[in-house]
């Protein structure tokens, strides 16, 4: 059992007083909607926080902070739950998922994008104007979370680092409530553990980062079986070293489920198969 174990359950006056507050749903566990609130991509860590709050907004995530503080709670937020490490007992869990802004200022080369934002949403809307954002290989993971832990992009990584070094400013609720922008100016400090520090610094909910200009891509992957992995991790090491920056490749060593979808020769499920490597090529651009 844990401290978060002990707190006293969230009532539903104390619920109503926030809702009050909030322009997004504020739920307790039984409650229709609370389901959909914590629900999470990586079920290895389910949510079954005291309480669960919609954000809509940025003054909602400033009114739970609050609440939390108050009544001694830990508060911990989510988009799409792709690196959930808590279950959230006790706490006040904030949903970011309706926060959904998208700004493209083609002049600048930037994009600014609200906490609730998946990558497929930035990818879509920066292609219409011939620019890519520093995303990963998954386009539903939230664009917030990959950011803070660092984000490391098959497509830029080799040549222009990580997606978290070409953050412009952040919009951040600190744990005293209070809203604040961030750029390496403002704050130097607490800008710098925001990138790449993943959590506990405050709970973004925007930021402001490069994008950049694609004219063309390549990629795919190509997948062996298993008993050849030795050989194919050999190849793969000596291949890849003599690559130009423009090209990023990757192993991953998998047992695939047999699912429909996949095909026949990787769906068997005693293989161990080697997906190797996302080739990619770009026109080389200047940041």
């Amino acid at each position: 059992m844990t401290f978060d174990d002990l707190l006293p359950h969230v009532s539903p006056a104390e619920a109503a007083e926030l809702a009050s507050l909030a322009s997004g749903p504020v739920l307790l566990p039984g409650d229709e909607g609370y389901d959909a609130e914590c629900r999470i991509y990586n079920l290895n860590v389910p949510l079954k926080p005291a309480l669960a709050v919609g954000a809509a907004d940025a003054a909602d995530v400033q009114a739970a902070i609050r609440f939390a503080a108050r009544q001694g709670r830990p508060a911990s937020v989510k988009t799409t739950g792709h690196q959930q490490v808590h279950p959230a007992r006790g706490g006040v869990l904030i949903s970011t998922r309706r926060m959904k802004g998208i700004t493209v200022d083609v002049g600048r080369r930037r994009a600014r994008v609200e906490a609730g934002v998946i990558w497929q949403e930035v990818i879509d809307k920066a292609a219409e104007v011939g620019l890519a954002p520093m995303s990963g290989s998954a386009p539903l993971v939230g664009v917030a979370g990959y950011i803070l832990g660092g984000g490391l992009s098959p497509v830029f990584g080799r040549n222009q680092g990580y997606a978290a070094d070409h953050v412009r400013s952040l919009e951040v609720v600190t744990a005293d409530g209070e809203l604040r922008h961030v750029t390496s100016d403002s704050d130097p400090e607490l800008y710098w553990c925001l990138l790449g520090g993943k959590g506990n610094f405050g709970i973004v909910t925007a930021l402001e980062f490069d994008l950049f200009p694609v004219t063309h891509f390549y990629g795919g992957g190509i997948y062996f079986p298993g008993e050849r992995l030795a050989e194919v991790l050999h190849t793969w090491r000596t291949w890849q070293s003599d690559m130009p920056e423009e090209m990023s490749s990757s192993v991953a060593v998998q047992r695939l489920p047999p699912l429909p979808e996949l095909p026949e020769p990787l769906r068997v499920p005693s293989w161990c198969t080697c997906a190797s490597p996302t080739s990619v090529r770009r026109s080389r651009a200047s940041g």
